[in-house]
């Protein structure tokens, strides 16, 4: 309220949606209404001819939807980037226009950063609190315990019993310990029961697991086509994994494998089941397969996080990007122990 005037402060006008503010709500499935203005187009308030003036004069509209310069600024410098990465991909002529065409594209993404396109925002502003850290005393000292145990039983650098069996109640008890939510272990000792009484096994598809289905086939269709083929040739780095392969299925069941400044073990139980089971041997396109699956992996949890963050739409989107980019492909494809880093 005006203290002068005793009048009510104007309300201050709602900020008009941009094209990305639209494109999210379509990933959100709740798509922003667009005003119907009957193909006239929507009239310009001074403010906003005030206020851009230096860059355009009469922004065009269409259906309500006014489209600006800083609609346009991120877009450019995306497309200018794209093809001056094209153009060194080709390895003709001199890279002189590709740096070019990337300094436009850098001017472009500071031109947007100080008009003010997109606000980054700082995690002090966010006014969600954070939930309180709860945790199971129990389940901490069992694995507490069991991890002081692991570490006795693996002096001799082995995967015995013991330290097998100490190792897996080690990691269960600490994911029990921090486990959000209830833990009705009676029910699930019921449901077991029941189910070992007389096992029902009752699948349900609807349209949207059989879309995630389909998608998921065709990241797993990116991350195994051609395998023995693509790509083509071994590494030192893959020769000396082999031998370590070798040490593992001549029953050397090592811990940790010190050839090659050290690797952990992961990936040499993996490549010698699927040299058993695959009868694929001691070859590169053992440790494809190993890879590859792993990077399949990945995929699920790329849907999982896009789900908890923006729905199950955007988590859709990002198993598929990331199924089917370049990069991660690569990785996942390579042989090496890349896919398996956390």
């Amino acid at each position: 309220m005006d203290e002068v005037t005793g009048q009510q402060d104007p309300q201050p006008e709602p900020k008009e949606p941009t094209v990305l503010d639209w494109v999210k709500s379509l990933l959100r499935g709740k798509p922003l209404t667009i005003p119907d203005t009957g193909g006239i187009l929507a009239p310009i308030e001074p403010e906003t001819q005030a206020e851009d003036h230096d860059l355009i004069q009469s922004p065009a509209t269409f259906s309500g939807l006014r489209l600006l310069p800083a609609h346009l600024r991120l877009p450019a410098a995306l497309f200018l980037s794209l093809i001056a990465q094209f153009l060194l991909e080709r390895r003709e002529g001199q890279p002189q226009l590709s740096i070019v065409l990337y300094v436009m594209a850098g001017a472009l993404v500071f031109w947007a950063m100080w008009r003010q396109d997109f606000e980054l925002v700082h995690p002090g502003s966010l006014t969600t609190p954070m939930s309180a850290l709860h945790f199971r005393p129990i389940f901490v000292g069992v694995a507490l315990i069991a991890s002081a145990m692991t570490f006795l039983t693996a002096r001799n650098n082995l995967f015995d019993l013991p330290t097998v069996f100490f190792w897996v109640l080690s990691i269960a008890a600490i994911l029990l310990a921090f486990w959000e939510g209830e833990l009705p272990y009676r029910e699930w000792l019921k449901k077991g029961k029941a189910w070992f009484k007389q096992p029902q096994l009752e699948i349900k598809i609807s349209w949207w697991t059989g879309l995630f289905l389909l998608v998921f086939s065709l990241t797993v269709f990116f991350r195994f086509y051609r395998l023995d083929q693509v790509p083509p040739e071994m590494v030192s780095d893959h020769a000396e994994k082999l031998l370590d392969v070798v040490d593992v299925l001549n029953g050397l069941p090592s811990i940790f494998f010190s050839r090659n400044t050290g690797r952990e073990a992961l990936q040499f139980y993996m490549a010698a089941a699927t040299a058993k089971l695959f009868g694929t041997g001691i070859s590169h396109l053992t440790l494809k397969i190993g890879t590859a699956a792993a990077g399949v992996v990945t995929l699920i949890y790329m849907y999982f996080i896009g789900k908890e963050l923006s729905g199950r739409r955007a988590g859709l989107f990002a198993m598929l990007l990331a199924g089917v980019a370049y990069w991660p492909n690569v990785i996942s494809r390579v042989g090496l122990r890349f896919p398996l880093y956390p």
